[in-house]
């Protein structure tokens, strides 16, 4: 363990002095070798930065300095990632860009050469669509040889695009409507991405046919790891979220979320009931089953219940 970095005490790598540490997950990220990559915010002045522990704290980027785009980083996401590989390790993130014109997003990759655009808004991709921003909880990772995998809003939809370190330019790995291995096609691609040391991929999509945890390989295509209507030691049906990938294992997490009703009186109350859950028929659409419950819509009166749900099956609501 190096040393620490403690809020309200340590001067930070950027100037001023360490004021926090997080308000939002994930803010770090380690490699193999212990170093850290990491989103922390310092005082007089404030300012966001990416900082690096690599036998010691560095900048990485800092709020109000220039950057490889032109302009000075203004708003830095907070989800930034470390690679393997010879160290320093390579790291990634996501800043919006402050230019003289229009303010810019972009993703990044800073390296011992250096910190390099990886993507733009305005960007071309190999393909010829462009790149339109990123969405604010989007995540980049980088592999050991310096590939790139983010998701971007383009012209052709949310997509998942890479970019090899050398490349001209982004690839879209992934788009809306392009055929799911769960059945169907995508129709909506989470921000959430995840690579390993061989450039595979995982991340979590919703398909027509259901939705799940997906992997593509290096060079592959998608499969499915992981579908909502799995069996859990708890029964079938499960929300899966923000998976990881190392060699040929992924882990992510699994929620059962549903909605529950109970009556009470003055002479006690009566049992709870099941309202609706995970693969529960929705009535008046046919085929379609309950995916995931957005557990903050819910409201109630008297004996009624209203919430939302996404649902699964030809027409996915």
């Amino acid at each position: 363990i190096g040393p620490f970095l403690t809020e309200l005490v340590d001067p930070s790598p950027c100037g001023g002095i360490m004021r926090s540490f997080g308000n939002a997950l994930p803010v770090l990220s380690i490699n193999d070798a212990g170093e850290i990559a990491l989103f922390a915010r310092s005082i007089s002045p404030t300012i966001d930065e990416v900082l690096l522990f690599s036998g010691g704290w560095f900048a990485v980027a800092c709020e109000g300095q220039a950057t490889p785009l032109g302009g000075t980083y203004r708003a830095i996401a907070r989800n930034v990632r470390i690679g393997n590989g010879p160290a320093p390790g390579q790291v990634t993130f996501i800043s919006t860009v402050t230019l003289p014109g229009p303010d810019s997003e972009a993703v990044f990759r800073a390296s011992a050469g250096g910190v390099f655009v990886v993507a733009a808004d305005g960007d071309l991709t190999t393909g010829g669509e462009s790149i339109g921003g990123f969405a604010s909880a989007a995540v980049a990772d980088v592999t050991a040889a310096g590939d790139v995998f983010f998701h971007a809003q383009t012209s052709v939809g949310n997509a998942l695009l890479t970019r090899p370190a050398g490349a001209p330019a982004a690839t879209i790995l992934v788009r809306p409507l392009d055929p799911c291995p769960a059945g169907g096609f995508f129709a909506a691609l989470d921000t959430w991405v995840d690579t390993d040391a061989s450039g595979a991929l995982v991340f979590r999509a919703a398909c027509t046919g259901g939705l799940g945890i997906f992997k593509i390989p290096s060079g592959g295509s998608p499969v499915t790891l992981a579908l909502h209507t799995d069996a859990t030691p708890i029964g079938p049906g499960f929300t899966p979220d923000n998976p990881t990938i190392e060699g040929t294992s992924a882990a992510f997490v699994g929620s059962r979320t549903g909605v529950y009703q109970i009556h009470c009186d003055a002479s006690g109350c009566g049992p709870i009931a099941v309202v609706a859950q995970p693969l529960t028929a929705v009535p008046g659409l046919p085929g379609e089953s309950i995916a995931t419950i957005v557990e903050d819509v819910l409201a109630g009166q008297g004996k009624l219940v209203a919430f939302e749900a996404d649902t699964a099956g030809t027409g996915r609501r």
